[in-house]
């Protein structure tokens, strides 16, 4: 049993701690103060996060009744507990937001006492001076949460202040980019863009993004290209429900991002209100991809591992590892690390063998603060790489292998699978279809 807790913290904009932005985000973890002797390490070495350890560890929820709902709790994986020396930091700049999206707590939230004022930047401040004097590693930093970041009116400074005490951390915001990006993000240094964008066409995208502006949304992601810092990534994420989920639309949304530069356009399947029954997790191998850039994958919900593989023997990949393997309730195979070309280059391609037999191909693109620090000799950070793709009904793969391509070089890293699993999730969730898996 695992859950993101183990290696996560998410600052709330009223100073609190919280579990996440899920079903935990009404348990307190701890509050950041300004003033005084505040320490991070109390926190996490303290009584709370204590009972989540020893909680995990004993193969039970810290919080029952809560744990079993969330988005985030992994019943067949195996504790991954890191904070000792590192994390990944999410945090809710604001409450403050324009649009009413069908699904989003943010009012109700707000209804039960809290306001819409911005995180202050004074404890912001303590909180990253804390982590660096005490010595943790941030991983990231994901301006995120339940109103829209960047109307924080001083995010650049939030964004400054990071990057000042950790300066190689990949700093990151999901945003609906209904907001001018010059005057909020602009072109100083920032590493990665999400952009919520559910739909090509005005009635489609307003039906989710109730009082969002389509083409306001395409202008930012068009301005983030034309005036954001030279090593911006931009990441259109498009929520898949019945009334956008046409092969019309969903091919219109491909030639969109193409011509927009975008970096990455990813269709989401998700389980909530309105979810596409045109696609699910059984059928999205036929899902209809054109773009170089685009993918689909399963949201947080149904992206828990249900079952956790891990590699027979050690990797022989001289230029990359592989970090987690695993099939999540959405039936998707996840495949993640990271792969880098000869002299620490940028590989060309990396393709995914399952069984054999070539199943897909990405590029290495995704932020990893993690190597760029190890490796001072590497090109980049964006050497990461993910596979989230369809895996077979009911059926464990028994072997894969990653194959790095350069140029004129090819590397592989991989093997045989040994599986720890929980065979199904129904009995704790009712809103995933989940299949009993098997090897092969």
């Amino acid at each position: 049993m695992d859950c993101r807790i183990l290696r996560q913290i998410t600052l709330k904009a009223d100073g609190h701690l919280a579990c996440d932005d899920s079903a935990g985000y009404g348990i307190d973890l701890g509050l950041v103060r300004a003033g005084g002797k505040w320490k991070l390490r109390d926190i996490l070495e303290g009584p709370i996060y204590s009972h989540v350890r020893s909680s995990f560890q004993q193969g039970r929820t810290p919080w029952p009744t809560v744990c079993e709902g969330c988005d985030l709790l992994a019943l067949g994986a195996a504790p991954n507990d890191i904070l000792s020396h590192s994390f990944d930091l999410l945090v809710e700049p604001t409450l403050a937001c324009e649009l009413s999206c069908a699904c989003c707590i943010r009012k109700s939230i707000i209804g039960k006492g809290r306001a819409e004022d911005g995180l202050d930047v004074e404890v912001f401040r303590r909180f990253i001076k804390a982590a660096a004097l005490e010595k943790y590693r941030m991983n990231q930093v994901h301006y995120i949460g339940w109103g829209e970041p960047l109307l924080h009116p001083r995010f650049r400074e939030l964004v400054d202040i990071a990057y000042e005490s950790f300066p190689t951390t990949i700093q990151m915001a999901t945003t609906t980019g209904n907001v001018d990006f010059r005057t909020s993000v602009g072109d100083g240094r920032f590493d990665y863009i999400v952009m919520s964008c559910d739909g090509t066409k005005p009635e489609s995208y307003e039906r989710y993004r109730k009082g969002g502006n389509f083409d306001v949304a395409m202008k930012f992601a068009a301005d983030a290209k034309t005036y954001g810092h030279r090593d911006l990534r931009i990441e259109w994420k498009y929520i898949l429900f019945d009334f956008n989920d046409s092969d019309e639309e969903i091919l219109h949304a491909q030639r969109m991002a193409d011509q927009a530069g975008v970096d990455k356009l990813l269709f989401i399947l998700t389980n909530s209100k309105w979810k596409s029954e045109r696609f699910t997790g059984q059928n999205a191998a036929s899902f209809p991809l054109i773009s170089p850039v685009a993918t689909i994958t399963p949201a947080a919900a149904m992206s828990a591992f249900v079952a956790e593989g891990s590699l027979s023997g050690v990797q022989t990949g001289a230029h990359g590892y592989i970090d987690r393997i695993g099939v999540s309730s959405g039936q998707f195979l996840l495949v993640e690390g990271w792969a880098l070309g000869p002299g620490d280059t940028y590989a060309d391609k990396i393709q995914l063998w399952i069984d054999g037999h070539l199943r897909a191909q990405t590029l290495p693109n995704l932020p990893r603060q993690d190597v760029a620090a190890a490796r001072p000799a590497a090109v980049g950070p964006h050497c990461g790489f993910q596979f989230n793709i369809p895996s077979s009904a009911g059926r464990l793969p028994e072997s894969i292998e990653v194959r790095v391509l350069s140029r004129d070089h090819a590397s592989s890293m991989g093997g045989e699978l040994n599986w720890l699993k929980v065979g199904s999730m129904l009995d704790v969730r009712k809103d995933l279809r989940v299949a009993v898996l098997e090897t092969a």
